[in-house]
């Protein structure tokens, strides 16, 4: 019988996966195979009930940062993580880490530091460069290259 890991262990294998500056994108809304739209909740309250991951739709195979994939990077079965959005909103509450709305579509789970330098990269540059799925490190280092040479007054082309 496959269990669902309790959040908290959850929470830290979460946090582990995050050591390398790299985050977890979960989509804010998503539809159902019925054609059904649905809002992602993070926890539940009332009648409302948290998503489990395993509800959303599979992520496609470039979106290896997609909550989706979160099992796969942490050695374990959907099932076991299928709290993983409880987890990741008790980690926002313990601030250790921050969640950043991209393109008006996803949540980007980052470490706290590190989600308030993503923030104010995309104040300047935008969220153009940023790829649902995809890895953040790689845009930020990019980005803040861009935004240090431009402050020396240095174009790129």
């Amino acid at each position: 019988m496959v269990t669902v890991l309790a959040q908290p262990a959850l929470a830290q294998n979460i946090l582990k996966t995050m050591e390398d500056l790299e985050g977890w994108w979960v989509p804010k809304e998503w539809s159902t195979g019925e054609g059904e739209e649905m809002q992602t909740t993070l926890r539940g309250r009332g009648d409302q009930k948290t998503t489990h991951v395993t509800a959303l739709p599979a992520p496609s195979p470039e979106q290896l940062l997609h909550i989706g994939n979160l099992h796969k990077k942490i050695g374990l079965t959907p099932i076991e993580c299928d709290k993983a959005l409880e987890a990741l909103q008790l980690l926002v509450d313990e601030e250790k880490i921050k969640a950043i709305e991209v393109h008006g579509k996803w949540f980007l789970f980052l470490l706290a530091p590190y989600a308030e330098d993503t923030l104010r990269t995309i104040q300047v540059v935008g969220d153009a460069g940023l790829t649902p799925g995809a890895s953040v490190r790689d845009w930020v280092v990019g980005s803040s290259t861009l935004v240090f040479l431009q402050i020396l007054g240095i174009t790129c082309v």
